[in-house]
């Protein structure tokens, strides 16, 4: 089996056993994460802004240095948002990300296999 094969195994098994569940379990609730059909009690959608002017520090995220920080703070922010279910699922979304993970590139090669070289 070749390791494109044992990563879509890895990334099918995830989304059965695991996002499948969870989707059901929330559809049984009568919960979605987003509205899906326009709100005909809404007079607007408008939200107003909590500021009117970004600071470059807004447009960073530290989590991104890794693939542990990045999960470790979308669980985070799954529980302030009050879904528990969804940060229950953070260990399998870690071994996802190992399993899916490019090793890193060898110090002698000259080019990332995914660089595509045009001359």
């Amino acid at each position: 089996m070749t390791k494109t094969e044992e990563q879509a195994e890895a990334a099918i098994a995830f989304f059965e056993e695991v996002m499948v569940p969870a989707a059901a379990q929330r559809r049984a609730a009568g919960k979605s994460f987003f509205a899906l059909g326009p709100d005909a009690e809404a007079e607007t959608y408008f939200v107003e802004p909590a500021r009117s002017v970004m600071r470059p520090a807004d447009f960073e995220l530290g989590a991104t240095e890794s693939a542990e920080s990045f999960i470790e703070a979308l669980s985070a922010l799954w529980i302030r948002e009050g879904h528990e279910e969804l940060a229950a699922m953070a260990p399998r979304l870690g071994d996802l990300a190992r399993d899916l993970a490019v090793p890193d590139q060898a110090e002698d090669e000259d080019l990332s296999p995914f660089m595509y070289v045009m001359f």
